[in-house]
């Protein structure tokens, strides 16, 4: 233990912990300095600035002693002490002066004020072990017993100050004083609590005496397993009703038992003479060294807090159990090491204990590799899936397993609970979330999708995304534009300015919703702030709602624009006061003239007049082509073969309905809408496996496993893609549904971006118990039943020819834009920043819909587009934010966001780390006052 005093160690235990410090405010204070007045400003420079200059002495000092081979003295272990503890003194008194309170949550949540106390810890537990060692000399004849009693004393004699003394104070909470004085009290007790308790323990492993040689065994056990079984069931409300459950974070896993019972057997096992068995004793208690600093280090912060529980309750002296755990486990393996190395040498003992220390970080991350390689996999499926091949099975025992992680990790504060740590698991939490998800979220209703399809669960949380209708009592009271033809790009741009109001009472928030037709794009937006004109900014689509969410808690000024299924775009607004009236407006890059549309409000945008003649536009790589209503009116009508495609319920709900399935199928063809010849068959669960009709379907249907969910939203697309993809595109599939569950399908949205692949109809159909066909729209609501059929009508559509490629499209009279293929990834060259660009973007977008296998690095490839050419995309959104501080958020979320899976989630609620959550260290003031009152 005597090691401590090497100076080296400065270098972790003080340089790396504030130098990482130093780099996480660094990063927060980009984002709030412009809510910093003079004053806060001030405060931060000269906080930072101290504690930097100590941490430098720290160095110089360490680096002198490392020159001349000397170890740490006393002087710098008091030193070092004192000083820190009157900086954090200083920097708890001051938190106001340094964190004005206009700061959001949302933008620094309040752990980050709390981390200083977190990362200057280790430097005091430190120099608290420098001046035990420094003053307890091995050689020295040290009386136990004083130091035992000096250790009790100190909680009673604070006992005895809250019971008799205090009382008879009047007013301290407005006493600065008294405040001040009683402070200092209780941080010199506790020092000197911690002090004594540690030098205790430390002359207790010290000394030979025959007494503490016959008593050695029990007091192992007594550490070793008993308090820290007994600290683990009361944190998990197993035993007593004194706190509530997982009140220092969740230990509930059963490894945390039993690695407890594991280390506590090897700390109380004998020390066998035997060489070769003592060097495997002494790896084993490598290895769950590990499991005793993780506590040590996860309860070091709170050390403090235990001789205030010990006066309180009584029960303080079980979060001490780290700490004696740690001076045992320690002073066991430094015993340990003296007899090995006389056999090896100390190089090769330290690498191997190393190695067995690293062996459960090691796994926990090997876990973590491996659960988020399952997750990816089962997300890959679900948003990134290659339609054209059947995709095999996929690990559900394993998968099951980290989705039950995943949950039990999410930040979600309990409502109503006292709890020190967030609900999980301290660090490791944060380091599953790191490795698995990337520092983001599985949103609740993905988890909920994911276990409905894999694992056959009952889906709660999956709906249609909801489309913005208009607010009540806020209308649009004037609608005008100006559109001006752009003859170098042959387009128009226009601009939509809008004044809306809240005829209400009452604070409101403006949502609505239009349709923007084929080639038409939104490339600007502005919004009041006040009397400021603020230009929207383009952003990431999930990082700018989940800004606007946040925002709109604090009630301050966003806008939003972004796409929400096919051509529909979100338009949102954020406050309105009563009756107050609020300016923004909308640029639109369009090719031909149109009338838009919003809110019940027509508005003309261009004129044929200044319109040249437009047939067929194709992009400059000729990946894309625009077809110009006029062109399209020219094109040849057709009327394609329908055939129908059947979409079997082969789920787990599913197994005792084969008969009736065949029964429905078998009366539906006898009705002759059409030929059975060419009809089609997928047997839906989670998987997808296509079928063409033949009389030995039904032996097909029985050979299914029924099992997992009923994902149709894939057997659905799977089949328009097919049809989309095929050679003979002289036919097109009647989709039909057929399912006892249907209100059990899993279909997430809408299928309007599809809707190249069914120009016909927009329609699909589920075969119902009585035999009639029910029609369902793929474009809005899915799920909604809209009524019966009695005959099926096939609808004529246009063919248009490129390449020797054919594509048919509905015969609507409006303008269309279809693509080749698949792009490739690395297609991302932007020439200028045009309705050309707007156009080979589109393009990119399409091809990602049918081809998705790629979406990781499209995704990245038209983000980057988006960007660069100021266009609206679907995968970007318009917003305008109020402040600066807003801005910067907004950009390092998306910088977080386009770093990570791009099927993960931002949380709802401030992402929140597995730190203490109240103030770390001695100065616990408003936790004494607040029991004092209690009192």
């Amino acid at each position: 233990m005597r090691n401590s005093l090497n100076p080296k160690f400065l270098f972790i235990i003080n340089t790396l912990p504030i130098v990482l410090l130093f780099v996480i405010f660094i990063g927060e204070y980009q984002v709030v300095k412009s809510l910093l007045d003079e004053n806060h400003w001030r405060n931060w420079m000269i906080f930072g600035g101290v504690l930097g200059v100590l941490s430098l002495i720290t160095n110089v000092y360490a680096l002198v002693k490392t020159q001349q081979n000397q170890p740490i003295s006393l002087r710098y272990g008091l030193l070092s002490l004192f000083t820190y503890v009157v900086f954090l003194y200083a920097y708890i008194f001051h938190l106001s002066e340094i964190f004005p309170s206009n700061i959001p949550q949302w933008i620094m949540p309040v752990e980050i004020q709390l981390y200083v106390g977190s990362f200057i810890m280790p430097t005091l537990a430190h120099a608290l072990l420098v001046v035990v060692l420094e003053l307890t000399k091995p050689n020295d004849n040290h009386k136990i017993g004083k130091n035992i009693i000096a250790t009790l004393a100190i909680p009673l004699a604070w006992f005895a100050f809250l019971q008799l003394i205090l009382p008879l104070w009047q007013n301290i909470e407005s006493n600065r004083f008294l405040q001040h004085l009683t402070s200092i009290f209780y941080i010199s007790g506790v020092v000197l609590f911690m002090f004594f308790l540690v030098r205790s323990i430390f002359i207790l492993l010290q000394k030979k005496s025959s007494f503490l040689s016959e008593n050695t065994f029990i007091f192992k056990i007594i550490i070793g397993i008993i308090l820290p079984i007994l600290g683990l069931l009361l944190n998990d409300g197993l035993i007593g009703k004194l706190f509530q459950k997982n009140i220092f974070g969740d230990f509930g896993n059963p490894w945390f038992y039993i690695l407890a019972v594991l280390n506590g057997v090897l700390i109380c096992l004998p020390n066998p003479k035997k060489i070769s068995l003592r060097l495997l004793l002494f790896l084993a208690r490598s290895l769950t060294l590990a499991y005793t600093f993780y506590f040590f280090m996860v309860f070091l912060p709170y050390l403090p807090l235990s001789i205030f529980l010990i006066v309180a309750f009584g029960l303080g002296f079980l979060m001490l159990t780290p700490l004696m755990l740690m001076l045992v486990h320690a002073s066991i393996l430094g015993s340990d090491f003296e007899v090995l190395k006389v056999y090896f040498s100390s190089k090769k003992l330290i690498i191997y204990a190393f190695s067995a220390f690293l062996v459960l970080p090691i796994a926990i991350t090997l876990i973590s590799i491996y659960d988020k390689k399952v997750l990816n996999n089962a997300l890959s499926y679900i948003y990134q899936p290659d339609f054209s091949v059947n995709q095999t099975n996929l690990d559900k025992i394993s998968l099951a397993k980290t989705l039950d992680l995943i949950k039990s990790n999410k930040a979600s504060s309990n409502q109503g609970e006292l709890t020190l740590f967030s609900p999980q698991t301290p660090f490791l939490s944060a380091f599953y979330n790191s490795m698995v998800l990337d520092n983001l979220i599985l949103s609740d209703a993905k988890i909920d999708k994911i276990e409905s399809i894999f694992l056959g669960k009952q889906a709660t949380t999956i709906r249609p995304v909801a489309m913005e209708n208009p607010t009540q009592n806020i209308k649009i009271s004037s609608c005008k534009s100006n559109s001006y033809f752009d003859e170098k790009q042959n387009a128009w741009s226009s601009w939509i300015d809008l004044e809306i109001t809240n005829g209400s009472d009452n604070l409101q928030e403006y949502s609505s919703n239009f349709e923007l037709p084929a080639g038409c794009w939104i490339s600007d937006y502005y919004l009041y702030v006040g009397d400021k004109k603020e230009m929207g900014i383009l952003a990431e689509k999930k990082t700018a709602n989940w800004i606007f969410n946040q925002i709109t808690k604090t009630r301050q000024d966003p806008g939003l624009l972004s796409y929400q299924t096919g051509n529909k775009i979100g338009f949102k607004i954020f406050p309105f006061t009563a009756n107050e009236t609020r300016k923004t407006g909308i640029q639109l890059l369009h090719k031909e003239p149109f009338t838009f549309t919003i809110d019940g409000n027509k508005i003309m945008l261009g004129n044929d007049n200044q319109q040249l003649t437009i047939e067929k536009i194709t992009s400059k790589d000729s990946a894309v082509t625009y077809i110009s209503a006029k062109e399209k009116a020219n094109l040849k009508k057709v009327k394609r073969l329908p055939y129908y495609h059947f979409i079997v319920d082969v789920s787990d709900k599913s197994i005792a309905d084969t008969a009736l399935y065949k029964q429905r199928i078998d009366s539906l063809l006898a009705k002759n809408y059409f030929s059975p010849k060419n009809s089609k068959i997928s047997f839906t669960n989670a998987y997808i496996q296509n079928t063409d009709w033949d009389n030995t379907w039904t032996k097909k249907l029985q050979a299914q496993s029924f099992e997992g969910g009923f994902y149709l939203d894939r057997a659905i697309k799977k089949a328009l893609f097919a049809s989309f993809t095929s050679k003979n595109k002289l036919e097109y599939p009647v989709i039909v549904v057929v399912s006892n569950h249907f209100d059990h399908a899993i279909v997430e949205n809408n299928f309007s971006d599809f809707a190249l692949a069914f120009p016909e109809s927009d329609y699909f159909f589920t075969l119902e118990k009585n035999g009639q066909l029910a029609f369902h729209s793929l474009i809005d609501n899915p799920k909604d039943n809209l009524g019966f059929f009695n005959t099926l009508i096939t609808n004529e559509v246009v063919h248009f020819s490129k390449n020797k490629t054919d594509v048919y499209l509905r015969n609507d009279g409006q303008a269309s834009i279809v693509f080749n293929n698949a792009f490739s990834s690395n297609e991302n060259h932007i020439s200028e920043p045009d309705w050309q660009t707007g156009l080979a973007m589109q393009g990119r977008y399409l091809s990602q819909v049918f081809y998705p296998k790629n979406g990781e690095q499209e995704w990245l490839n038209l983000l980057k587009m988006s960007f660069q050419s100021k266009i609206m995309m679907p995968f970007t959104a318009y917003m305008v934010v109020e402040t600066e501080a807003q801005k910067a958020m907004l950009f390092k979320k998306q910088a977080q966001v386009l770093a990570s899976n791009k099927n993960l989630d931002l949380e709802e609620e401030p992402q929140r780390m597995s730190e203490p959550d109240l103030f770390i260290l001695l100065l616990l003031m408003g936790l004494f006052f607040l029991f004092y009152k209690k009192w």
